[in-house]
């Protein structure tokens, strides 16, 4: 069992390529933790909310941000997002539901 680390808003750059691609947005699933996972103060409302899960981390991990080094150790956003009306993992490209969450 799993928890998400989800989005609760967006976050902006003012150059649009930017924001685009390198802002996280409301519902991006930003991490896959274990179900004992103690979140920190700044891991929650207004900027984080969690989602409790049945399934692995492993089954979750691809669907979460990825590291990405060009230069610094950053975060990249997911190409999946987190749709809360139907508790499922969806493709922000064709938003096709890939994964029952709860």
């Amino acid at each position: 069992m799993a928890k998400l680390l989800i989005m609760a808003k967006d976050n902006t750059h003012t150059d649009p390529w930017h924001d685009a691609r390198d802002c996280w947005k409301k519902y991006d699933i930003v991490a896959a933790l274990p179900d004992n996972h103690v979140f920190g103060s700044k891991e929650g409302l207004p900027n984080f909310y969690h989602v409790e899960t049945p399934l692995s981390i492993q089954a979750l991990t691809p669907y979460c941000g990825q590291p990405e080094i060009d230069g610094e150790v950053r975060l990249k956003r997911s190409l999946y997002t987190y749709d809360p009306r139907k508790r499922r993992i969806v493709n922000k490209n064709d938003s096709m539901d890939f994964l029952q969450v709860v």
